[in-house]
């Protein structure tokens, strides 16, 4: 998996996050700030979002969602929240990587992000990131999208919305990788301009766990690419690839635990919201 494919999409997600709300906010208009009502406090987050402001956003979300649990803009915007709360400002990676010169986006991405991963190695591709914050913001995250996935919320945004599918497949991937590194597990590691899995501990039940956050990753990019008429060459397609890759050959083949999980293909997607392995 190429480094510069896989953070280019991870900025991507902040992107997408920040302007999806706004860009399918059905409750426009103007109001008065505070207001108590679901569709105000909706208002608030966005404004709040784009501000930057992840914790007060989380809280408008979380109070809309209070109000109106089946809000897919407030579920949304309540985990567009937590990852930004996460302290990783994936815009701002976004444009460093756009802006950097070939072969130095690892420099780039380890001086736009705010904290460090301690212990962590400096070729594991979670260098220079809170673990923990990710991983906690992962936890929230990842169930209040699966609930506009599974059309558990007002269906406001579709279940099959390219930007959820991204969202999702990109959370999961990441899910994958904080998993497995705090358990430990494994550790996605970087090997000249690919990502390699290296073993760190634990037994196959645990590594099968990881791999299937993977695949899901994967199958989420792959209905976004389908979505959006992505072909080989696009970044989307080219990352769902990759993802299947990480799946089949690096951590399946690359840990050496048999039998094999079946093809990313054939993982059965998640069928509860808050279906994701227990730390």
């Amino acid at each position: 998996m190429k480094r510069r494919a896989f953070w280019a999409a991870i900025g991507l997600f902040g992107l997408v996050g920040l302007s999806g709300c706004q860009n399918e906010n059905l409750f426009g208009g103007l109001h008065k700030e505070g207001s108590g009502d679901a569709r105000s406090l909706i208002a608030d987050g966005n404004a709040a979002l784009a501000d930057l402001n992840f914790p007060a956003a989380e809280d408008y979300f979380n109070r809309a969602l209070a109000q109106d649990p089946r809000s897919a803009e407030a579920l949304y915007g309540a985990a567009v929240a937590a990852m930004g709360r996460s302290g990783l400002n994936l815009g701002q990676l976004l444009s460093n990587l756009m802006t950097s010169n070939p072969g130095s986006s690892a420099t780039a991405l380890r001086s736009a992000v705010m904290t460090a991963a301690p212990g962590a190695p400096t070729d594991s591709i979670l260098f220079g990131l809170s673990v923990a914050d990710l991983h906690n913001a992962l936890k929230a995250a990842i169930p209040l999208l699966e609930r506009i996935r599974l059309g558990l919320s007002d269906g406001t945004i579709p279940a099959d919305n390219p930007n959820l599918l991204i969202n999702l497949g990109l959370c999961r991937i990441l899910h994958a990788a904080t998993w497995a590194y705090r358990r430990p597990v494994f550790d996605i590691r970087v090997s000249g301009s690919d990502f390699e899995v290296v073993q760190t501990g634990g037994a196959c039940p645990d590594v099968a766990i990881a791999a299937e956050e993977a695949a899901w990753g994967a199958r989420y990019l792959g209905l976004a690419a389908i979505k959006l008429n992505q072909s080989a060459g696009d970044m989307l397609f080219d990352l769902q690839n990759d993802a299947a890759d990480l799946y089949d050959t690096q951590i399946l083949a690359g840990t050496g635990c048999t039998p094999a999980p079946p093809s990313y293909f054939d993982v059965v997607l998640p069928t509860l919201p808050d279906q994701i392995p227990a730390d």
